[in-house]
């Protein structure tokens, strides 16, 4: 009897010990399938996500290559179960790129700023050829390939002081030709539109002070802020898609933050301080107070009237990451003209390229190219042509990466700037 009660408890832990082990390998086993399901999800869903990566570096790619991007609003792309969107917008003087891709069930988004490559033959110095040499003054420091009147620079003492500069040699020296209206582009035509219209399309406030904070994503509509009258942009943050438009003036004050964001304007104005990465856009007069900081790519623009007095003005201690484009009828600034449209002042640095359709009166440095009609420089004594006091241009430090606004025609396009919310959004988020 107790023999077969043995017995009947050795079978029952033995049945009780198999149905655990039984679950155990079922449970490994349903783990393992369940990880390696996972895992190939995970695999398949990253392979994906690469391929959108790729697919819309190619997109960049396929935007910066096309041809008369002037006339073209969009383009695409598919095969198989690949997909390339790429539609094109004038943002300012420069294009924005959006690249949408897709690969199955996986899509992703780009956002880029897209700019225009410095034609081959304007690099260095270049002044029109009405006759008059070149003069460097005192501590006049010039680098780089020149096209000057005449083929000629002369040095001069100011004030008893012997020219202490660093005199370009022969062979950075060539004879100019005279500039026509087309060495001097205007500003881009939807801007001007705008610009030259400003009264008839603008018929909100009278005056307007903004302290709020706005942000837009780049895929929204556009966002416009229009002002009869006169508007301040006094605190706040503004980024992205939005324009700022006022039939008088717009002035910022140091307290606001602009990134990415256009402004246009008779009359422009900045405070000492003022710190951002933006667009202006002016016809009567554009003028930066003392300390202004301005981030790559921003552009200063004025496209003045004939027959009108303008002014572009950088005042001392500025540093300027892009384009300063002055431009004017040249036929309605005649050689004997020694007003300047454009001033850069001391101890005030332009990075990029400066485009000017008359008299430059320059006393900061120029890391780039300067193309201008003519210097003037004013003295106690009066006001002389193509002279130079204490004036630096540098075309060795125009960054390689450098790119300006659309402003002559047959040159190759360049990226500028991916937006790094985009980007991250990339990285991370998949719809």
């Amino acid at each position: 009897m107790k023999k077969l009660i043995l017995n009947g408890k050795l079978k029952g832990s033995s049945l009780i010990y198999s149905l655990m082990i039984s679950l155990l390998v079922s449970a490994l086993l349903s783990a393992y399938l369940m990880a390696d399901f996972s895992y190939r999800g995970l695999v398949r869903k990253t392979y994906a996500e690469l391929n959108v990566q790729e697919l819309l570096r190619s997109g960049l790619s396929l935007a910066l290559a096309k041809e008369g991007l002037n006339k073209v609003d969009a383009l695409a792309w598919q095969h198989k179960a690949d997909s390339i969107w790429i539609t094109y917008e004038d943002w300012g003087g420069f294009k924005l790129v959006q690249a949408r891709a897709s690969h199955f069930q996986e899509q992703g988004k780009l956002t880029a700023l897209i700019g225009q490559k410095l034609p081959s033959d304007k690099q260095g110095l270049i002044l029109s050829d009405e006759g008059f040499p070149l003069v460097l003054q005192a501590d006049t420091k010039v680098q780089g390939n020149m096209l000057v009147p005449g083929g000629e620079i002369l040095s001069e003492r100011y004030e008893g002081k012997a020219f202490t500069g660093d005199k370009p040699s022969p062979k950075q020296i060539h004879r100019s030709k005279k500039l026509y209206q087309t060495d001097f582009p205007d500003i881009p035509w939807p801007v001007k539109t705008i610009l030259d219209s400003l009264q008839n399309q603008i018929s909100s406030a009278q005056h307007l002070v903004l302290r709020d904070s706005i942000t837009q994503n780049w895929d929204a509509d556009l966002r416009m802020i229009k002002v009869r009258g006169n508007l301040h942009l006094a605190e706040g943050s503004y980024q992205k898609k939005i324009m700022f438009m006022a039939t008088e003036s717009i002035e910022i004050e140091v307290g606001a933050s602009l990134e990415d964001v256009i402004l246009i304007a008779p009359s422009i104005k900045m405070q000492s301080g003022v710190r951002g990465r933006f667009q202006a856009f002016a016809s009567d007069s554009l003028l930066l107070s003392d300390d202004v900081q301005l981030q790559f790519p921003s552009l200063l623009a004025l496209s003045a009237k004939p027959d009108r007095p303008a002014i572009l003005e950088i005042k001392t201690g500025c540093r300027i990451e892009g384009a300063v484009l002055f431009y004017q009828p040249i036929d309605f600034t005649p050689p004997s003209t020694l007003r300047p449209q454009v001033r850069i002042g001391t101890r005030s640095t332009v990075y990029g390229t400066v485009h000017v359709a008359g008299n430059l009166e320059l006393h900061g440095v120029v890391g780039g190219m300067v193309i201008a009609k003519g210097f003037v420089l004013r003295t106690a004594v009066g006001t002389v042509r193509n002279h130079l006091l204490n004036a630096q241009l540098w075309e060795d430090r125009l960054a390689p990466a450098y790119a300006g606004p659309f402003l002559f025609a047959n040159t190759q396009h360049k990226l500028l700037k991916i937006y790094h919310h985009e980007r991250k959004k990339l990285a991370t988020t998949w719809k």
